[in-house]
């Protein structure tokens, strides 16, 4: 898990930093993860080289290597001990006196998965952090120009209702004689 958290915690780095410090708070917010966890995540990345540190106002974290330098398996290659190839696992089945060849049941699969930790060893060594980074960057807002107006800013006006009085004219509201 830890490593999980390292690769997209590298990963944002890359994206957001841009020179500029990232702090550990930040990335937790993003990831929405716990801050201390991530700090423990940091620490061992810090200690390999792949991220600096600055303290104070304005710091927080840089990558240690540009990111076109760093693929994800030197991040997972940090952050979990390799696991030991399956030869050293078996070596204690090989002393036995009952082994008596390297074609015993338990040796069967070993050529496959060998073949297949090479193989994802390869792929992940192939995947550099700029080009995770790059699908994760905020993309600069495209500015779309908009024909220009005569009328902007001027607002249509209804016209004018007349209003007349609903209640009978004051001369006739009074009761006198129109005519006199």
């Amino acid at each position: 898990m830890k490593a999980r958290m390292a690769v997209a915690a590298m990963v944002d780095l890359a994206a957001y930093s841009d020179h500029t410090n990232i702090t550990i708070r930040s990335i937790a917010d993003r990831h929405q993860v716990s801050f201390a966890y991530l700090e423990q995540v940091f620490c061992v990345l810090r200690r390999q080289g792949l991220v600096r540190s600055a303290r104070g106002p304005g710091g927080g974290y840089t990558l240690g290597r540009p990111a076109t330098d760093i693929t994800v398996a030197d991040i997972l290659s940090v952050m979990e001990p390799p696991l030991p190839s399956v030869r050293t696992r078996h070596e204690g089945a090989i002393d036995r006196p009952d082994a008596d060849d390297d074609h015993g049941p338990e040796r069967m699969g070993d050529a496959l998965w060998q073949s297949f930790d090479a193989f994802v060893q390869s792929y992940l060594a192939s995947v550099s952090l700029e080009s995770l980074a790059c699908k994760l960057r905020p993309e600069a807002p495209q500015v779309v120009a908009k024909p220009y107006s005569l009328n902007k800013g001027i607002a249509k006006r209804k016209p004018m209702e007349v209003l007349r009085p609903r209640a009978p004219s004051f001369v006739f509201a009074l009761g006198a004689d129109p005519v006199a």
